[in-house]
Protein backbone atom coordinates (compact mmCIF):
# COMPACT_ATOMS: atom_id res chain seq x y z
CA UNK A 1 0.00 0.00 0.00
CA UNK A 2 2.89 2.53 0.87
CA UNK A 3 4.60 1.34 -2.72
CA UNK A 4 1.40 2.06 -4.28
CA UNK A 5 1.23 5.60 -2.78
CA UNK A 6 4.99 5.92 -3.22
CA UNK A 7 4.24 5.35 -6.81
CA UNK A 8 1.42 7.22 -7.16
CA UNK A 9 3.22 10.51 -6.02
CA UNK A 10 5.87 10.31 -8.37
CA UNK A 11 3.38 10.16 -11.11
CA UNK A 12 1.89 13.48 -9.76
CA UNK A 13 5.76 15.13 -10.75
CA UNK A 14 5.80 18.95 -11.05
CA UNK A 15 6.72 18.04 -14.90
CA UNK A 16 3.53 15.65 -15.22
CA UNK A 17 1.52 18.88 -13.42
CA UNK A 18 3.13 21.36 -15.83
CA UNK A 19 2.08 19.18 -19.09
CA UNK A 20 -1.45 18.95 -17.96
CA UNK A 21 -0.87 23.44 -17.56
CA UNK A 22 -0.20 23.23 -21.01
CA UNK A 23 -2.13 20.54 -22.43
CA UNK A 24 -5.30 22.69 -21.18
CA UNK A 25 -4.42 26.29 -22.18
CA UNK A 26 -3.14 24.96 -25.54
CA UNK A 27 -6.54 23.04 -26.19
CA UNK A 28 -8.27 26.43 -25.24
CA UNK A 29 -6.27 28.55 -27.39
CA UNK A 30 -6.91 26.15 -30.18
CA UNK A 31 -11.01 26.13 -29.07
CA UNK A 32 -10.73 30.17 -29.60
CA UNK A 33 -9.54 29.82 -33.20
CA UNK A 34 -11.43 26.38 -34.17
CA UNK A 35 -14.53 26.61 -32.47
CA UNK A 36 -15.02 30.28 -30.66
CA UNK A 37 -18.89 30.44 -30.29
CA UNK A 38 -19.22 26.65 -28.53
CA UNK A 39 -15.63 27.38 -26.76
CA UNK A 40 -17.39 30.64 -24.94
CA UNK A 41 -20.33 28.91 -24.41
CA UNK A 42 -18.84 26.13 -22.85
CA UNK A 43 -17.52 28.54 -20.43
CA UNK A 44 -20.89 29.79 -20.15
CA UNK A 45 -20.35 33.22 -22.04
CA UNK A 46 -23.16 33.06 -23.98
CA UNK A 47 -22.65 36.73 -25.05
CA UNK A 48 -23.71 37.70 -28.46
CA UNK A 49 -20.65 39.91 -28.94
CA UNK A 50 -18.23 36.82 -29.17
CA UNK A 51 -19.51 36.34 -32.72
CA UNK A 52 -18.71 39.69 -34.33
CA UNK A 53 -15.99 40.57 -36.43
CA UNK A 54 -14.49 42.32 -33.35
CA UNK A 55 -15.18 39.94 -30.76
CA UNK A 56 -13.76 36.79 -33.07
CA UNK A 57 -10.63 39.43 -33.36
CA UNK A 58 -10.59 39.78 -29.75
CA UNK A 59 -10.43 36.18 -29.15
CA UNK A 60 -7.93 35.27 -31.85
CA UNK A 61 -5.42 37.51 -29.36
CA UNK A 62 -6.73 35.60 -26.06
CA UNK A 63 -5.68 32.47 -28.35
CA UNK A 64 -2.68 33.87 -28.73
CA UNK A 65 -2.13 34.50 -25.87
CA UNK A 66 -2.68 30.55 -24.61
CA UNK A 67 -0.43 29.55 -27.51
CA UNK A 68 2.28 31.60 -26.05
CA UNK A 69 1.97 30.37 -22.47
CA UNK A 70 1.44 26.82 -23.86
CA UNK A 71 5.14 26.97 -25.39
CA UNK A 72 6.75 28.62 -22.22
CA UNK A 73 5.33 25.83 -20.31
CA UNK A 74 6.52 23.29 -22.82
CA UNK A 75 9.84 24.70 -22.52
CA UNK A 76 9.84 24.50 -18.22
CA UNK A 77 8.80 20.72 -18.43
CA UNK A 78 12.33 20.56 -20.04
CA UNK A 79 14.34 22.47 -16.82
CA UNK A 80 14.87 20.83 -13.10
CA UNK A 81 12.73 20.40 -10.62
CA UNK A 82 13.50 23.77 -8.81
CA UNK A 83 12.62 25.64 -11.49
CA UNK A 84 9.57 23.84 -12.41
CA UNK A 85 8.49 24.26 -8.78
CA UNK A 86 8.86 28.14 -8.90
CA UNK A 87 6.78 27.96 -12.12
CA UNK A 88 4.01 26.17 -10.24
CA UNK A 89 3.78 28.43 -7.22
CA UNK A 90 3.64 31.34 -9.42
CA UNK A 91 0.93 29.76 -11.92
CA UNK A 92 -0.87 28.59 -8.41
CA UNK A 93 -1.85 32.46 -8.21
CA UNK A 94 -2.88 32.90 -11.90
CA UNK A 95 -5.10 29.78 -10.90
CA UNK A 96 -7.04 31.02 -8.02
CA UNK A 97 -7.60 33.94 -9.69
CA UNK A 98 -9.33 32.17 -12.31
CA UNK A 99 -11.17 30.19 -10.06
CA UNK A 100 -12.25 33.44 -8.58
CA UNK A 101 -13.46 34.89 -11.89
CA UNK A 102 -15.70 31.37 -12.23
CA UNK A 103 -16.82 31.47 -8.66
CA UNK A 104 -17.31 35.29 -8.53
CA UNK A 105 -17.31 37.80 -11.50
CA UNK A 106 -19.83 35.26 -14.30
CA UNK A 107 -22.64 35.41 -11.33
CA UNK A 108 -21.98 39.07 -10.45
CA UNK A 109 -23.03 39.80 -14.12
CA UNK A 110 -25.53 37.74 -14.35
CA UNK A 111 -23.83 34.37 -15.94
CA UNK A 112 -23.87 31.02 -14.69
CA UNK A 113 -20.93 29.69 -12.83
CA UNK A 114 -18.80 27.86 -15.63
CA UNK A 115 -18.31 24.32 -13.99
CA UNK A 116 -15.87 23.23 -16.70
CA UNK A 117 -13.27 26.44 -15.34
CA UNK A 118 -13.91 25.53 -12.19
CA UNK A 119 -12.84 21.98 -12.42
CA UNK A 120 -10.31 22.87 -14.83
CA UNK A 121 -8.71 24.87 -12.52
CA UNK A 122 -9.39 23.15 -9.46
CA UNK A 123 -7.46 20.36 -10.60
CA UNK A 124 -4.19 22.44 -12.10
CA UNK A 125 -4.16 23.60 -8.54
CA UNK A 126 -4.22 20.49 -6.93
CA UNK A 127 -2.11 18.50 -9.43
CA UNK A 128 0.52 22.06 -8.29
CA UNK A 129 -0.26 22.12 -4.72
CA UNK A 130 0.78 17.72 -4.87
CA UNK A 131 3.60 18.22 -7.19
CA UNK A 132 5.41 21.55 -5.15
CA UNK A 133 4.49 20.36 -1.15
CA UNK A 134 3.63 16.22 -1.39
CA UNK A 135 5.38 14.30 -4.03
CA UNK A 136 8.99 13.65 -3.14
CA UNK A 137 11.13 15.49 -5.53
CA UNK A 138 13.30 13.77 -7.97
CA UNK A 139 16.75 12.12 -7.33
CA UNK A 140 19.92 13.79 -8.26
CA UNK A 141 21.52 12.32 -11.37
CA UNK A 142 25.12 11.75 -10.86
CA UNK A 143 26.89 14.14 -13.02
Amino acid sequence: SVGFKLILLRMISTTNAIRFNYLAVLGCGLGYVLAPKQTMDSFGSTHANYTSDQGLLCLQWCAQGCFALAFVLMAVAQVDFKAQKKVLQYLMVAQFYALYLTLKAHPAIGQEIPWGGVILNGISIALAIVACYVSPAPKKKDA
